[in-house]
């Protein structure tokens, strides 16, 4: 029996490595496709260029990390037959507030000044306490920054900006939905995955912990362990 088809969506300022530690974890059951969306200028064009890795596959796995989250969502809304099932990683489905669009262009402003002050300095802010002192793992989420670089973090901005809402869309989801969210995520906090879990019945919502926003890389092993059970649902 062939292994089905997972396309992984990384978040904002990630690479591929936001998913290196879930992966090795996941290749005995899944044919494995990392998305990339450091040169998409809107959600609607990221997920284009993910359907764009499943070629030849009727049916596929999406799992979406943070603004992966979106672009699943909205993959879904481009091409509904051909998803099997869904995973909501530390996301939302909501379209953004004006209060967070304010938000996101002050840092727009403050990385256009000092992007590695600002927005690489800050990488371990989205860490759990427990983890705000590991080297490696900082190290990772720095990395990811800089190598995204500038001028990709004032597209994903702009992109998140203005995205649309899909809780009407995910409402009417019959697949295997999984949620899961790092319990002491602030950045999409535990209550936005609540939402999505009660707009999807029969979904499965999981908490990873001890983590915060970046659980891929703070519990891979919890991480893994709920898509291998996701994927045999």
């Amino acid at each position: 029996m062939s292994k089905p088809c997972l396309l992984l969506l990384p978040g904002m300022l990630n690479t591929e490595t936001a998913w290196s530690r879930v992966t090795p974890l996941l290749r005995d059951v899944a044919d494995i496709r990392i998305a990339d969306f450091t040169t998409q200028d809107s959600i609607e064009a990221m997920a284009r260029s993910a359907w764009a890795l499943a070629e030849g596959y009727d049916k596929v796995a999406i799992a979406g990390f943070s603004m992966g989250g979106f672009v699943a969502a909205e993959m879904l809304a481009q091409q509904p037959a051909r998803v099997g099932r869904l995973a909501f990683i530390d996301t939302s489905v909501r379209t953004e507030s004006p209060k967070q669009a304010a938000i996101r262009e002050k840092a727009i402003a403050a990385a256009s000044q000092d992007f590695e002050g600002t927005i690489v300095a800050g990488g371990g802010n989205n860490l759990h306490p427990d983890h705000r002192a590991d080297a490696v793992l900082i190290g990772l989420v720095r990395g990811m920054a800089r190598q995204v670089g500038l001028d990709a973090f004032v597209r994903q901005s702009r992109a998140l900006m203005q995205r649309k809402d899909y809780r009407q869309l995910l409402a009417g989801v019959t697949m295997p939905v999984s949620i899961l969210c790092g319990k002491s995520d602030e950045m999409t906090p535990p209550r936005l995955s609540e939402e999505m879990a009660e707009l999807v019945p029969g979904s499965r919502l999981e908490w990873i912990e001890p983590a915060a926003h970046m659980t891929l890389l703070e519990q891979p092993g919890q991480v893994a362990e709920a898509l291998k059970r996701w994927l045999a649902r």
